[in-house]
């Protein structure tokens, strides 16, 4: 809206885009008024009410115009055009959308796009410059219409145009609809000049409108009761007429002396033959000069006699008692017709019989039907009873106006009611158009003249009324501003009293400003000088702040209330990798891992502030580090809390440290526990071998199957012996021994056990050489080595299957070969090889992979232990290992272990054991099954035995008989009294007595505690037979101390 004065503009709110169909409100209300306004826009056009006759006062345009203004040209368009398809069902031809279509077009851009905002204004603008040329183009060049239908088309539209932004503008100002519309508050503003405008125009075009539609309706009703009383008036001259050629044919029937006439009076009357009827139902001509065969009977009074051989046409006339029937000529009837028709002007008459057939017509345009309606001929409109405006059915794209032009009203009435003739009498509605739209031309004219008068008073009405006071808006918007920079103001003098009353009281305020103001100068020169002071201050105090932020040994840093970081230190620089000058402005997400950092989450609300709080942050170049951290609030001198600041100090180092301090102390107690579980395991695996080996000397040679059996049992507890020394050695409980073993042995057996426990997706495949050699080991490290490679390659397999290669052979390096192993010596190696086919390893990593507790197994599935104790192993046995990974191909692992320089023969267990010659022993052990079995081997070997099952019971024995036994065999664990405290006792009663301690864990006897002691032998438990009977007889022979 723009308001004016003194060529002056003030604006109060932007131009809106060109064509918009922007809805201003996500709103229910108003979509639904835009509904309801498109919906409208075509219902008021369907029932638009007739001005007069091919003439509609169409008030669609009114919602088109309302959609215009809320919605935006976009949306009028569209309104528009559907408002507009009604005209061609209304007046015969599409061209009325066109005209109908660009109005909202055109009102739009000039609204959008000028200073002009009087809808009434530019819609009175649109017509004689754009619609009535677009009327008069398609009336004159496409529908060849006469100017005397197009005028009135013009006129009637231009004034329909003006007539509807009036309304439209009324509506608008004073229904709420840009309220539920949704349009901006600015666009809701109503300016005074608009409202005086639109209240003149309303109080002169709409009552005009009014008396226009009643004058048009009274004209018409005046035009059509002229065509009526002309009908009425024609129907009696007919009737009159046809009754002046029936009367004397009706006195003919009624003669009794038909001879008396003469044929030439017949003749004058249009007769042709006359019939009398007898009884007996036979006609007798009496004057008939046609053919004699012709039988008069067959044709009922008034009905038409036709095509008749020979017989001109005719029309049967009987008397009332249907005694004689005459033929009455058609020529006769037409000629009579003819001569009344030329005594009127514009009236057709045509005569009916009874059926509906042409007697006779004076219509030309039904001069070769025989029979004849009228209402099948066109569309009938109901004027009167009996009386019917005939609309006869037109080409497309005709106009309505077209139609009316050659219309005709018809109007029905009895002939002669004895034969059932009937005339239809009939006027064209030409004649009378031309002088009726003559009537509405002037009619127009007149009310168009008075909407412009009234345009151009109201105009100049509202202006004058309204400068005052956008004059007095102008001078007052910033009136402070004015007032302070003292620029001159131009008061409107006005003659309203309102007016001048604001006026007045704007001068008071103005007044009252300019002292304010000037007070306002004086504190704002005081409050600079203290600003200046205190900015000086605050500056110092900044810089102390940023050198104690630099010089704080963590890192720190702040964020405000969205989360940027407006402090960060050098100390945060070094931890993260990220410059200030990268952090400062960014979201602390940018090195947080967590889906937001502690001072955005205390700022949030959803953290307290806290000390010492350990998480993880991703540093720049991507590294994980851990952090320890101490939170709290960013507030304002008013204690509001504007943001959060954290100091952080890398612990990554520190936690690691942690971790493996953790990891040895688990293993310490790992170690430990191991321990407890060795002493009761060796008793059980104890008690399994000894019977086996009893079982196996007791089947005899000759059961072989048994034998074998007893042996896989023994070489089996025999493994699980070796696994027990295995986990004591790696827990630090014991040392393992290295003896001479061949690896392809082992190697074959562990791949046997490894089959059974993979999937079916996993394939193994060996290359074995059988005569690789000898290395010094131990053959449960061995065992162990290959199933840690072996499981590593399983788990890169586990998802997508592959195989498993596993190779051993000889190999020779020289130092050449070895210039990467420079603490291997040269020599004869067993080469151990362990590949897949698996996705490999990431280069990344590869240098880390056999570090202690690193692994990239999700948690549950490894350690991280298996490639570091791998290593270890290799390495304590002189040997390396070496690792060759592709991504996508596979993995390699080869293990390099020196070969021993000459074979070794394996011992045969069978052929040492040896027999004992009778000799008492004392056997002291606190489980039962150890001591029943230990006794039955003893006893087979050829030994007397005595057990006890406790340690003061085996004392008090020796005590009482210290000569009886010849050897004391004791087990370390066992409660009231261990095995040591024994030994030293019974030493003290006999100290040659020879005494062997036997452990299956103790970390407190030692074997050189045993041998300090006077113990002539120190045995790890289990003991097969072979081992028992190898010390017994040693220790017995009285050799050297053997430890077992």
């Amino acid at each position: 809206m723009l308001l004016s004065n003194k060529n002056k503009r003030l604006k109060l709110t932007r131009q809106p885009p060109l064509i918009s169909m922007q809805i201003k409100q996500e709103h229910k209300a108003s979509y639904f008024l835009l509904a309801l306004l498109i919906v409208s826009s075509l219902v008021a056009n369907i029932i638009a009410p007739r001005l007069f006759m091919g003439f509609n006062y169409l008030l669609g345009s009114i919602p088109v115009l309302l959609v215009l203004r809320l919605y935006g040209t976009g949306w009028g368009l569209l309104t528009g055009i559907i408002a507009a398809s009604w005209t061609y069902v209304l007046f015969g031809h599409p061209y009325a959308m066109v005209w109908l279509t660009a109005e909202p077009l055109f009102i739009g851009i000039v609204i959008n796009r000028t200073r002009l905002n009087n809808m009434v204004l530019v819609n009175t603008l649109y017509w004689p410059l754009i619609g009535i040329p677009l009327l008069w183009f398609f009336f004159k060049f496409v529908m060849h219409l006469p100017l005397v239908g197009t005028l009135p088309a013009a006129l009637m539209f231009w004034i329909i145009g003006i007539t509807n932004s009036l309304i439209a503008t009324i509506i608008l100002q004073i229904t709420p609809l840009h309220r539920i519309a949704g349009t901006p508050e600015e666009s809701r503003l109503i300016s005074i000049r608009q409202a005086i405008f639109s209240m003149m125009m309303a109080l002169v075009v709409i009552p005009a409108i009014i008396v226009m539609i009643i004058n048009g309706r009274a004209i018409l009703h005046r035009n059509e009761k002229n065509i009526i009383d002309i009908l009425h008036m024609a129907a009696d001259n007919y009737s009159h007429s046809i009754h002046l050629i029936l009367d004397p044919v009706r006195l003919l029937l009624k003669s009794d002396e038909l001879d008396g006439f003469p044929d030439s009076y017949s003749k004058s009357i249009g007769i042709i033959g006359i019939w009398t009827i007898g009884q007996s139902g036979t006609a007798k001509p009496r004057y008939w000069k046609y053919s004699p065969a012709f039988n008069p009977l067959r044709f009922k009074a008034g009905q038409i006699v036709t095509d008749q051989p020979g017989i001109p046409d005719s029309v049967a006339v009987r008397d009332p008692n249907a005694s004689r029937l005459v033929l009455l000529q058609r020529d006769y009837l037409r000629n009579h017709l003819t001569l009344i028709q030329k005594q009127t002007v514009n009236i057709w008459a045509t005569l009916l019989d009874s059926e509906g057939s042409i007697i006779s017509t004076t219509n030309p345009n039904i001069a070769d039907q025989t029979r004849y309606a009228p209402r099948d001929f066109g569309e009938p409109r109901a004027i009167k009873q009996d009386i019917y405006q005939i609309l006869p059915p037109m080409p497309t794209y005709i106009t309505l106006w077209s139609r009316v032009q050659k219309s005709w009203y018809s109007f029905e009435t009895t002939a002669d009611e004895q034969l059932g003739w009937t005339w239809i009498i009939e006027t064209p509605f030409a004649p009378f158009q031309k002088h009726l739209l003559q009537q509405q031309t002037y009619a127009l004219l007149i009310l168009l003249a008075l909407c412009l008068t009234a345009l151009a008073v109201s105009l100049k009405v509202s202006r004058r009324f309204s400068t005052s006071i956008l004059g007095l808006a102008e001078t007052t918007t910033g009136l402070a501003s004015r007032v302070e920079n003292d620029l001159p103001l131009e008061w409107p003098d006005s003659r309203l009293e309102e007016v001048a009353l604001l006026t007045m009281n704007f001068k008071g305020v103005a007044s009252a400003l300019r002292s304010r103001f000037k007070e306002l100068r004086r504190s704002h020169d005081m409050m600079e000088e203290n600003v200046y002071t205190r900015t000086a201050e605050l500056h110092a105090a900044k810089e102390q702040a940023e050198r104690v932020y630099r010089l704080v040994p963590s890192g720190l840093f702040a964020v405000d209330r969205e989360c940027k970081i407006i402090i960060w230190n050098k100390k945060a620089e070094e931890i993260t990798g990220y410059s200030a000058n990268e952090a400062l402005g960014q979201s602390c997400l940018i090195f947080s891992k967590e889906p937001c950092s502690s001072s955005c989450r205390l700022y949030n609300g959803s953290m307290v502030p806290a000390e010492n709080i350990e998480c993880t942050i991703r540093s720049k170049d991507g590294r994980e580090l851990t952090v320890s951290k101490n939170i709290d609030y960013l507030i304002d001198s008013s204690s509001n809390i504007i943001g959060g600041i954290e100091t952080f100090e890398d612990i990554t180092e520190k936690k690691e440290l942690e971790n493996k301090l953790r990891q040895s102390q688990k293993m310490e107690t790992i170690g430990t526990l191991a321990g407890g579980i060795a002493h009761d395991f060796n008793n059980l695996l104890g008690a399994i071998l000894g019977y086996a080996e009893i079982a196996r000397e007791d089947v005899g040679i000759d059961r072989d199957s048994v034998r074998n059996s007893l042996n896989q049992v023994i070489n089996a507890g025999n493994r699980a012996k070796d696994l027990v020394r295995q986990i004591l050695a790696f827990s630090r409980q014991t040392e393992m021994q290295l003896i001479p073993v061949q690896p392809a042995v082992i190697i074959k057996e562990a791949i046997g056990l490894l089959r059974s426990s993979l999937p079916t997706t996993i394939e193994i495949q060996q290359d074995i050489d059988p005569d690789a050699g000898f290395i010094l080991a131990d053959p449960t490290q061995i065992h162990q080595i290959l199933i840690n490679l072996c499981t590593n390659s399983f788990h890169a397999l586990e998802i997508t299957g592959g195989i498993v290669t596993i190779s051993l052979k000889k190999k020779c390096y020289s130092e050449e070969d070895l210039l990467t192993q420079p603490e291997i010596q040269p020599g004869q190696f067993v080469q151990l090889s362990v590949r897949d086919n698996g996705p490999g390893i990431p280069l990344d990593i590869r240098d880390r992979i056999f570090d202690p507790y690193f692994t990239t197994k999700e948690t549950g599935k490894g350690t991280g232990m298996g490639l570091a104790i791998t290593h270890g192993i290799v390495k304590s046995y002189g040997g390396f290992i070496t690792c060759e990974s592709d991504i996508g191909v596979g993995t390699v692992f080869d293990i390099y272990l020196p070969s021993l320089s000459q074979d070794i023969a394996p011992e045969n267990d069978e052929t040492t054991i040896i027999s004992g010659r009778n000799e008492r022993i004392l056997v002291v052990d606190d489980e039962p099954l150890l001591l029943e079995m230990n006794k039955t081997m003893l006893e087979k070997l050829g030994y007397s035995v005595t057990v006890s099952k406790t340690s003061p019971e085996a004392l008090a024995s020796f005590k009482a008989q210290p000569d009886a036994f010849d050897l004391v065999i004791t087990d370390q664990t066992m409660p009231e009294m261990t095995g040591f405290d024994l030994a030293r006792h019974i030493l003290q009663i006999r100290p040659d007595i020879p005494i062997i301690l036997c452990t299956g864990y103790s970390s407190i006897i030692s074997e050189e505690n045993a041998k300090a002691l006077g113990i002539k032998g120190f045995a790890h438990k289990p003991l097969n037979m072979r081992d028992l009977s190898v010390i017994i007889r040693k220790v017995l022979n009285g050799g050297n101390e053997v430890n077992i």
